[in-house]
């Protein structure tokens, strides 16, 4: 099986290498704009903190007054077109999970999915007429000439994910960082001192000194939130060192990171149920119930703990399965995280504002 990973690898290392040839000699087409787009993208499949990126810098943009609109595919969304996302009228499976959790988080910012990105980008200029568009997971988009290209490296990664898939996580080669205007390595303060990516990781900045590429460091900055069934409210928890049995439910691009924050938290993890990327609770929610009632039949279940991201879902189309959780007297907790910068030099600040200048 593995010598079949590695030929598919090489074929599709073939495919990518013709597609960036083509832009690079403008044999494919690319669509250009009378604003700047900023891209928030990553050489891997996920989980890397795109979605967490992206409001970080929406936040900023919103407190210097700079308006912008938040372009994104919306990745498995079932909904066709072109739309602006309304968290009151779609769903996460209209829409995409992470484009719907962002306009959960940011009232204030337009955020628009659609297939194609320039067509995106069209509308988003004609229905708001921003001074920026933040393109997330824009690094592959290459048909949309891009201002500013942030690109994010998980410093969890090591040097067997960094393959390209199906043998490793990676679209891209480490060789694409050259059309980076900035790399970040998120998740630093998760790293172990002993962990392998710690040695790959060097390999990756020295290869970014010798292209004269910058970079910096972001930590993840977690918050524990309960959710109360009974009035449908969110706050922050007061508990640490939560003793009772739990069960974690995690459905993101790097589960790994999800793992480090719950045990940060709670000293009685049962078992931790990792799904894939983007999982769709909603047609399983018959299974999502059966883990649930099983731990507690098994361990005396006291907490369910999600991410944010699988909240979202959850909490908007299986109220089955908080009904059960409250009459049960389960405590439901959900890991919130944010983006700190480790960036001494300012390096990302100087390049937004020569930006939107």
């Amino acid at each position: 099986m593995k010598f079949l990973f590695l030929i598919l690898s090489l074929l599709y290392g073939l495919l990518v290498y013709l597609r960036n040839v083509f832009f690079d000699f403008k044999i494919i087409r690319q669509h250009s704009f009378n604003i700047p787009i900023i891209s928030v993208g990553n050489l891997a499949l996920g989980g890397t903190g795109k979605t967490p990126m992206t409001i970080f810098l929406s936040i900023w943009l919103n407190k210097h007054k700079i308006s912008h609109v938040i372009v994104s595919r919306g990745y498995k969304k079932m909904k066709g077109g072109v739309f602006v996302v309304n968290p009151k009228k779609h769903s996460p499976q209209e829409c995409g999970d992470e484009p719907f959790m962002m306009a959960k988080r940011l009232i204030k910012t337009p955020i628009i999915v659609g297939n194609k990105k320039y067509k995106s980008i069209n509308l988003a200029i004609k229905t708001f007429s921003p001074s920026v568009i933040l393109l997330d997971d824009g690094f592959q988009s290459r048909s949309i000439n891009r201002d500013l290209d942030i690109v994010l490296i998980n410093s969890l990664d090591c040097k067997q994910s960094s393959r390209l898939v199906p043998l490793g996580n990676f679209r891209e080669n480490l060789s694409a960082l050259q059309r980076a205007d900035l790399v970040v390595f998120t998740k630093n303060n998760l790293m172990d001192k002993q962990n392998i990516s710690n040695e790959h990781r060097k390999v990756i900045i020295k290869q970014l000194g010798q292209d004269n590429i910058p970079y910096l460091f972001s930590n993840i900055i977690s918050n524990l939130l309960i959710y109360n069934i009974d009035s449908c409210s969110m706050q922050e928890s007061t508990s640490s060192c939560i003793a009772t049995p739990s069960l974690g439910l995690c459905g993101i691009g790097n589960p790994e990171s999800f793992n480090k924050l719950m045990k940060l938290y709670f000293n009685n993890i049962v078992h931790i149920e990792h799904y894939t990327d983007h999982y769709d609770y909603h047609q399983n929610n018959l299974t999502l119930m059966n883990i649930i009632k099983g731990h507690y039949k098994k361990y005396k279940l006291k907490n369910v703990v999600i991410t944010y991201k699988d909240f979202t879902k959850i909490s908007g189309l299986s109220f089955n399965v908080f009904s059960w959780i409250g009459q049960h007297k389960i405590s439901l907790y959900v890991i919130d995280i944010n983006i700190e910068l480790k960036d001494k030099n300012n390096l990302l600040i100087n390049c937004l504002q020569k930006i939107v200048a």
